[in-house]
C-alpha cells in the first residue's frame, strides 16, 4: 500500500464520521449515552486503526494492533474507567501506531503527539460549543489527516549516512564468518 496523504485522510474521517454517526442514529433509542459513547468510541478508534494498518507501508504487527486494541478496549471497560480514560487511551493507541508505523525519529513522534492533543483540544472545543459528539469525532479526525503533512526529520547529521552497500557487504562477510565456524565446529564432533 501507499503511504497515505491528505486527501486520504480526510475521506477516511468522512466515511468513519457517516458510519459512526448511522450507528448513533441507530443505536441511540436503545441504549444509554453513555454506553453509546462507548461504542461509538470503540468503533471508530478500530476504524481508524485500520485506516492506518492498510496504508501503512509493511504487513508486520497487525494482528498484534488489533489484538491490543480489544485489550484496552474490553480491558476499560471491565475495569469502569470513565470516559475521559478510555479516550486518552484510544488516542494514546493511535499516537503509538502512528508513531511506529509511519515515524522514523523521536522528532516526529512528537509533532505527531503534538497532533494528537491538537485534535484532542478541537474536539473538546466542538462538544463544547455543540454538544455533539458526531461533530467531536469529525473534528479529530480531520485534524489527523494532517499527520501526512508531518516531514520525515532524522536527529542524526546527513554526513554520518552509512553507505548501504558497504553495510551490506559487512553483515554478509560476519554471516559467512559465523557460517564457517558453526560447520568446523559441527564436523569436529
Amino acid at each position: 500500500m501507499k503511504k497515505p496523504n491528505l486527501l486520504d485522510g480526510i475521506l477516511a474521517a468522512i466515511l468513519i464520521t457517516v458510519c459512526t454517526g448511522s450507528i448513533s442514529l441507530i443505536l441511540s433509542s436503545f441504549i444509554t449515552d453513555n454506553t453509546l459513547f462507548k461504542i461509538l468510541l470503540s468503533f471508530s478508534t478500530l476504524s481508524y486503526l485500520i485506516y492506518l494498518l492498510k496504508r501503512s507501508q509493511t504487513q508486520i504487527g497487525w494482528f498484534v494492533v488489533i489484538m491490543t486494541w480489544g485489550f484496552i478496549n474490553f480491558g476499560s471497560w471491565l475495569m469502569g474507567l470513565s470516559l475521559i480514560e478510555q479516550v486518552i487511551l484510544q488516542i494514546g493507541l493511535i499516537w503509538l501506531v502512528r508513531s511506529l508505523y509511519f515515524h522514523s525519529s523521536i522528532l516526529t513522534g512528537f509533532l505527531d503527539l503534538g497532533l494528537i492533543l491538537t485534535g484532542l483540544a478541537g474536539s473538546i472545543w466542538a462538544i463544547l460549543n455543540t454538544n455533539n459528539e458526531i461533530i467531536a469525532l469529525w473534528t479529530f479526525l480531520l485534524l489527523q489527516s494532517l499527520f501526512t503533512l508531518i516531514p520525515n526529520l532524522r536527529l542524526s547529521p546527513a554526513n554520518n549516512k552509512i553507505d548501504n552497500t558497504s553495510t551490506f557487504q559487512s553483515s554478509h562477510r560476519v554471516a559467512l564468518e559465523a557460517v564457517r565456524k558453526l560447520s568446523t565446529k559441527h564436523t569436529r564432533r
